[in-house]
């Protein structure tokens, strides 16, 4: 019996849902409807379409399709039955007037006589033409004076005098607006009261939306007024309301596209790291770089701008017991003997010699001390604010250390130098002492020179407490770029974390 009442149950349903008019009910799909009075076009929603074009059919103030009227995709044009299409006439189709050309096509957005036809073709009532400009009638049919009208979904504004003002830029209640020579507003910033805005040639403003201007990019929030100084979603609005590119916002990078790169993405194993353009100092990428720690032979950056600013490239550099006496690594010098100040600075910069950075620190101050004060007042006025000098070698003594970014503000100013230049870049050098002709080559420790294309060369430190640090530069498509890294857990890291922050910066800066 219970097989039976399933069986009937359907049946019996929809015998009741025909009986009593209930219909299932469905999403209809937008379509035109034929009635005796002709063709109308309803949306989804069931909404009748009237006095607009659906596709290439123009449907009038009552919904129904005129078809004489025609969008051929070339323009607009109107058959007149068996006489072809209109020409050179005026046509009043569903109250408004057009005008059909020669051929047939209907004018827009020009004059005909002192009639004007927007884009839509419509004559537009009220605009008149005169020899001194265009005018508008109200519909009192005076002249308006003094007001903004919206022709041709474009704003125009009347001057005192009754004319639309065209080619100039005026203050309408204290905001300025530029007109081109149709008497149509320009778009354009306008600056109110609480900032600016970017008003579109219909009149309205932009809200919740970008703009580029004059090749920047600005976002306009949901009261209109140009954003500043925050994120929107993965891009930074600056100070002036430009998005911001190619910089560190905080502990977040953007890159040349504006948009945040999440600083993680590079990987870095150095603890402090910096990345800056060398042209202007600009910081690009950051980690920790204003962090004070052990910086080991990169140290000699600075020994060698002191030495080729206080000393001669052919000066004699006598050898001390103390300087003679430093520990590895060294040259081996002997205390007397006497060595060329130009040979000293590569044995200084290649295989960084801790015995000839106190050879030349002494040539120069007399002592160890007082290099290290001259040190310190060079750093100063690089501005490096987080460096103290205790040796002009970098091993570790009393509070002796530098940060990521002075390192790279010192190597900036070195790489202006030709010398310096020149030796970062060299392989091997051959010398000889000048007093008993001991002879020399020394080999770079940079095992960054010929990896990279581009590569200017650097300065490699390591002690145990400091761990493997280098300063390096690189340029490419025509900008340089400085790169440091410090405390890197092994040398290989040390050159990884050099090759990414480098591609990095030429990747999106």
């Amino acid at each position: 019996m219970k097989n039976v009442k399933k069986r009937f149950f359907i049946p019996l349903t929809l015998i009741l849902i025909l009986l009593i008019g209930i219909s299932p009910v469905f999403q209809a799909d937008a379509a035109w409807k034929h009635k005796s009075t002709g063709w109308y076009y309803y949306t989804k929603s069931g909404r009748l379409q009237k006095s607009r074009w659906v596709g290439d059919r123009y449907v009038n103030s009552k919904g129904r399709w005129i078809v004489s009227f025609k969008n051929t995709g070339k323009g607009y044009r109107y058959k007149n039955g068996s006489k072809g299409y209109l020409k050179s006439q005026w046509k009043t189709i569903d109250g408004n007037r057009y005008y059909f050309n020669r051929k047939g096509y209907a004018v827009t957005q020009s004059w005909v006589g002192s009639h004007y036809l927007e884009a839509s073709g419509k004559y537009v009532k009220g605009l008149v033409k005169t020899s001194k400009g265009w005018r508008f009638r109200d519909e009192k049919n005076q002249y308006i004076t003094n007001k903004w009208k919206t022709i041709n979904n474009k704003r125009c504004y009347f001057d005192k005098n009754g004319y639309a003002v065209k080619n100039k830029r005026i203050t309408i209640n204290g905001i300025k607006y530029s007109f081109d020579k149709y008497g149509f507003m320009k778009p354009g910033m306008r600056t109110g009261d609480k900032g600016k805005k970017y008003q579109n040639q219909s009149g309205s403003y932009l809200k919740n939306s970008w703009k580029k201007v004059s090749g920047k990019w600005y976002y306009f929030g949901s009261n209109g007024y140009m954003v500043k100084n925050k994120w929107v979603g993965d891009y930074y609005l600056g100070s002036n309301g430009a998005m911001v590119k190619s910089t560190f916002i905080g502990s977040k990078f953007v890159d040349a596209s504006g948009k945040k790169v999440s600083a993680s993405a590079l990987s870095l194993s150095a603890p402090s790291a910096v990345l800056i353009d060398a042209k202007t100092g600009k910081v690009i990428y950051q980690k920790n770089a204003n962090q004070n720690r052990p910086n080991a032979s990169t140290t000699k950056i600075m020994t060698a701008i002191l030495a080729l600013e206080y000393a001669g490239l052919n000066d004699s550099v006598s050898v001390s017991a103390y300087a003679a006496g430093q520990e590895e690594v060294k040259l081996y010098m002997n205390p007397g003997e006497v060595y060329r100040m130009q040979d000293l600075l590569y044995a200084l910069l290649l295989p960084s010699y801790n015995d000839v950075a106190v050879a030349i620190a002494e040539h120069i101050s007399g002592s160890v001390q007082n290099f290290a004060d001259l040190m310190n007042q060079k750093a100063r006025e690089l501005g490096c604010k987080n460096t103290t000098f205790v040796t002009p070698n970098g091993l570790e003594m009393g509070n002796h250390g530098s940060s990521a970014l002075d390192l790279a503000k010192m190597l900036r100013y070195a790489m202006k130098k030709d010398l310096f230049r020149q030796i970062i870049q060299t392989r091997a050098y051959s010398f000889s002492s000048l007093s008993g002709g001991r002879g020399f080559t020394v080999y770079s420790t940079d095992d960054m020179l010929g990896q990279m294309s581009g590569f200017l060369g650097g300065k490699t430190g390591w002690t145990t407490l400091a761990g493997h640090c280098f300063a390096g530069a690189m340029s490419k498509n025509g900008k340089t770029y400085i790169s440091v890294v410090l405390g890197c857990p092994s040398s290989e890291s040390r050159w990884r974390d050099t090759k990414t922050l480098l591609n990095y910066g030429a990747a999106n800066y």
